[in-house]
This record gives C-alpha cells, sequence and structure tokens, in this order.
C-alpha cells in the first residue's frame, strides 16, 4: 500500500499523476517481465477510503491479468511489425514489398499512370563477408539501408529484397529519364566510401528499371 506523498523513486512519476487526481485510497504493484520491472499497476478504490490489507492479494491477482495482457499486446506489436520488416536493416522486406507493389499498379491503372521500379544489388559483395567477415558485412549493409533512406524521395518507397539486394519503387516518374536521374542519385550514395574500423571500403551498386506498364 503506497503513500502517494513518498512514492519509491521508480514509481515516482505515476504517483504524481494519481495524486493529481485527489486519490485517497491507492495500491501500486510492479509487474516484472523475465525479472525486469515493466510498469506500475496503480488501482483505488473509490468506495472506501482505505485499501485493507486483506484485499492484497486479490489486487495482486488484478495486477497479473492486467500486466500478462498487456506484455501479451506488445509481444503481438512486435511480431507484427518483424513481419512487415526486415530484422537487420529495419526497412520493410519483401512481403511488404509485394503488397506496396500490387496497390501501386492498382493505382497508376486506374489513373492512367506510370511508375518505375529498381533493383539495386551490390557488386562483390560476397568478396566483403569473406574477408572482413559477416559481421562487419552487416554492418555495412545497415549504413547502405540508411543511405539509401536518406536518398530516396517521400514519395518513393524502400525495401530490402534479400542479402545484398534493395527494392525502390519510384512512385512519381513520368518516363525513364526521370527513372534514370533518381538512380543515378542512389548509385551516387551508396559508392561514397563507408568507414569500417577505420578502413574506407567501397562498393559499387548495379541498378535495374522497369518501367510500368511498359
Amino acid at each position: 500500500i503506497l503513500d502517494t506523498s513518498k512514492p519509491p523513486p521508480e514509481a515516482a512519476k505515476e504517483a504524481a499523476l494519481i495524486g493529481q487526481k485527489e486519490t485517497s485510497a491507492l495500491i501500486l504493484l510492479p509487474y516484472f517481465v523475465e525479472t525486469r520491472l515493466s510498469c506500475f499497476i496503480g488501482l483505488t478504490d473509490l468506495a472506501q477510503p482505505e485499501i485493507l490489507p486483506q484485499d492484497t492479494a486479490l489486487y495482486r491477482i488484478i495486477t497479473e491479468i492486467i500486466g500478462n495482457a498487456l506484455s501479451r499486446k506488445g509481444t503481438e506489436g512486435k511480431l507484427r511489425y518483424l513481419a512487415y520488416h526486415d530484422a537487420l536493416t529495419d526497412i520493410p522486406n519483401r512481403f511488404t514489398f509485394s503488397q506496396m507493389l500490387d496497390i501501386a499498379i492498382g493505382r497508376k491503372k486506374a489513373a492512367a499512370e506510370t511508375f518505375a521500379v529498381l533493383l539495386l544489388d551490390l557488386d562483390r559483395f560476397k568478396e566483403i563477408n569473406d574477408t572482413l567477415g559477416h559481421a562487419a558485412g552487416d554492418r555495412i549493409l545497415k549504413k547502405v539501408a540508411s543511405r539509401l533512406k536518406h536518398t530516396i524521395r517521400h514519395t518513393d518507397f524502400l525495401a530490402r529484397y534479400s542479402g545484398d539486394e534493395f527494392l525502390i519503387i519510384l512512385d512519381d516518374i513520368q518516363n525513364e529519364k526521370q527513372a534514370q536521374a533518381q538512380a543515378n542519385k542512389l548509385h551516387s550514395a551508396v559508392s561514397e566510401p563507408f568507414n569500417e574500423n577505420g578502413h574506407e571500403i567501397y562498393i559499387t551498386p548495379s541498378i535495374g528499371i522497369s518501367m510500368y506498364p511498359n
């Protein structure tokens, strides 16, 4: 049972929020996930001015039910996120790209408009993994994804296809010349040297362009 004027340090913020509502009776119980403090769950009793010690066991059961529901919801959210994003680079994965491509085709077909798809492949990337190791290769892939993400326009869509291959939907494109210009920008961004443990690593990408509906 908690005196809101003297909360534990970990619960100071929660106690302050509850205190603003002039709560007269409060029990604040910690909820742990695998021995790690996840949150505090505060329960108030509006029917009586104090929380009776014999009710503590009941409140703990309620806390477990609420805490388990919150943990399950958080886990479901993480799994949903991982289903649509690449675990290494944190950008959308090929499954999400497939969905976005279907949407783009349907939208552009209805409007009789064009768009482009780029396939970007890192040249001889296997040599980096063989000489520097897969951990260094993964770090470089994350940097490549970051560069691509910051180079594409806000109307474009970037995804990791597999390994060292990335896909980009260029949404607002009228002709091949515009698509080529965007591809050149992405090529330049990836071709800048990468710093890996004090060493400059140079990578060149190959980029294929496909125009819809042709």
